[in-house]
């Protein structure tokens, strides 16, 4: 990334308030901008929220996705806001702990080919609107309802994981310095938030804390071999997501509304797939996977093995769940690799009773929230995949 100095961002930001609450010193050079090379759009085309998605000058383009955290607590991210009554609200997140300020607002009207407030015009260019200064160029990405916007890096307390870049931004220029607790809001009327907590703890696994989750064992979920605890609230668009790693308990609220034009249902969802931990025992590494030097040549993931029914294999995965079924015909201890029951997805462990003497402890006990590698012969019943384990010597605890 190019990287910019602290007096040229504030010039930037100089120049586009000076464009925006002051009229422009000399009109944007619109030469190279046509009718014929921008498409007429009806007003109702502008309408809603647009977001700028980077900046070009000195013949180069600057994502602000791409910016350092120490530039973005300068660096203006702007939002704007058209709507149907045209009124238009440009906000921008500040570099102070108030965190947003409104840059403009006023009356907006469409032109041949985009749009203008007051002395500022923004002209579009393909799907984005273009607000030109002197020399410089700012690009407007416009939030299509129903769509997701782009997502970037959140660092936070040893992890990162993608969320989206507004959130991204706000967390990175407001709340830099995180201790155990962090806050992440979007500057825009119903747009989302991110509350990160990481508080010390001795468990080594998520599915130890039984008791807290009592009742809600089927929010559990596995992923490259870590365990989450994933609850998603009846919109769909905001969930929690738990999980223990680096000595720590994690916990992280994503809220949205319906009332915003953006549809996290899929972010909200899935995003603990994109969490990946910096170092740490008995987790995954930096790219979410299991420690390679600790796996067996050959082994293969858990998720591998309904490609292996019928044949000898030697498989690893975290122990999501485990269970001696006393009661039960044969007296069985069933213990699931990657995922927890009733998830088909999973790889059943299956000691038979006359075998659990030979284990030195409890099975359930011995391997709860372990990453192991097993061996055995691979077979499917009812929709599930199992290895039968007869002695401790098919488990390796890596």
């Amino acid at each position: 990334m190019k990287s910019f100095g602290k007096a040229i961002i504030l010039c930037v930001m100089l120049a586009l308030a000076g464009c925006l609450c002051f009229g422009c010193s000399s009109s944007p050079d619109s030469s190279r901008y046509s009718e014929e090379s921008s498409e007429t759009r009806p007003a109702e085309y502008y309408e809603g929220y647009w977001v700028c998605s980077g900046l070009s000058m000195d013949g180069g383009t600057l994502s602000f996705n791409d910016l350092t955290p120490e530039d973005k607590k300068i660096f203006p991210y702007l939002s704007m806001n058209l709507d149907n009554g045209q009124s238009a609200v440009l906000m921008m997140i500040a570099s102070d702990e108030e965190g947003f300020e409104p840059l403009t607002a006023g009356e907006w009207e469409p032109t041949s080919d985009g749009i203008r407030i007051g002395d500022a015009h923004f002209v579009l260019e393909g799907e984005n609107l273009v607000l030109e200064t002197e020399d410089r160029a700012f690009y407007f990405e416009r939030i299509v309802n129903g769509s997701q916007l782009d997502v970037g890096t959140m660092q936070f307390e040893g992890i990162s994981f993608d969320a989206p870049i507004e959130l991204v931004y706000s967390h990175d220029a407001i709340s830099p310095d995180s201790s155990r607790y962090n806050f992440a809001v979007s500057g825009r009327p119903y747009g989302p938030s991110l509350e990160m907590v990481a508080t010390p703890t001795e468990a080594q696994d998520i599915t130890e804390m039984s008791d807290f989750y009592a009742g809600y064992e089927d929010c559990f979920t596995s992923y490259e071999g870590m365990n989450f605890f994933v609850m998603v609230d009846e919109s769909g668009q905001g969930s929690e997501v738990d999980f223990v790693a680096n000595g720590k308990w994690y916990k992280i609220f994503f809220s949205s509304f319906d009332e915003d034009p953006i549809d996290y249902t899929d972010y909200a969802q899935t995003f603990y797939a994109t969490i990946k931990v910096d170092g740490g025992e008995g987790v995954g590494d930096a790219d979410g996977a299991e420690p390679a030097d600790a796996i067996p040549a050959g082994a293969i993931p858990w998720q591998e093995a309904s490609q292996h029914i019928g044949e000898s294999a030697t498989i690893y995965g975290t122990v999501a769940g485990a269970q001696y079924a006393s009661d039960s015909n044969g007296q069985p201890t069933f213990i699931n690799l990657g995922a927890a029951y009733p998830d088909p997805s999973r790889v059943t462990l299956v000691i038979w009773g006359e075998n659990r003497e030979a284990f030195p402890e409890a099975p359930e006990v011995m391997y709860a929230g372990a990453t192991v590698c097993v061996t055995g012969l691979v077979y499917e019943y009812d929709g599930a995949y199992y290895v039968e384990v007869t002695s401790p010597s098919q488990i390796q605890v890596l």
